[in-house]
């Protein structure tokens, strides 16, 4: 008789949508989301996606989730009552976290790899590569009215001591008009 193997799961990050009815998480390493209702703890779907889902956020309706695909370097809009993928968008190399813009229909990623932030339109469909950072942007919070966001940078390998290997946290302004640009980098201790 064949067993069957288990699978390893990795859930990377979670968001509440649907009146905080529904938990959505990305599941890095399956390679999907699971969407589960908080009530019961039941899984009501899988949606499978490209490259390893990471960063997740709510759209302001919460009927849909945004989420990185690190992998395959976009970003994809999934509607959660059908599990169907509504858009996807260049993310930039290896999109990780995601914030929403306030008022705005865009989000901020942060792409590890390239060491840098996208800008992505989701009304008009259209993606930008934005400022760089220091080190591999990981996280991101957007900062209040969509004015632009803070990114948080991972340590690489070296010394703490050393300021150029210094983590930080970037403070990204997003314009109106006109490119985004890096505002400070805030040294951690």
């Amino acid at each position: 008789a064949e067993r069957s193997r288990p699978v390893y799961r990795s859930p990377f990050d979670v968001v509440l949508v649907s009146d905080d009815t529904l938990a959505v998480v990305s599941d890095r390493s399956a390679g999907c989301l699971v969407i589960v209702d908080v009530k019961t703890g039941a899984v009501v779907r899988e949606v499978p996606l490209r490259g390893e889902p990471t960063g997740l956020v709510g759209d302001p309706e919460g009927r849909s989730v945004f989420v990185s695909e690190y992998g395959a370097g976009s970003v994809a809009r999934v509607d959660v009552a059908n599990g169907k993928v509504i858009g996807r968008w260049p993310g930039g190399r290896r999109p990780m976290g995601l914030a929403l813009r306030e008022g705005r229909n865009q989000l901020l990623g942060a792409n590890t790899t390239s060491h840098d932030m996208s800008l992505v339109d989701y009304e008009l469909s259209t993606s930008t590569t934005g400022p760089g950072v220091p080190r591999e942007a990981f996280f991101l919070a957007s900062l209040p009215a969509g004015q632009g966001g803070l990114a948080g940078n991972l340590l690489p390998t070296g010394s703490p001591g050393t300021a150029s290997l210094r983590t930080s946290v970037s403070w990204i302004e997003v314009p109106e008009s006109g490119p985004a640009r890096r505002v400070v980098d805030i040294a951690l201790p």
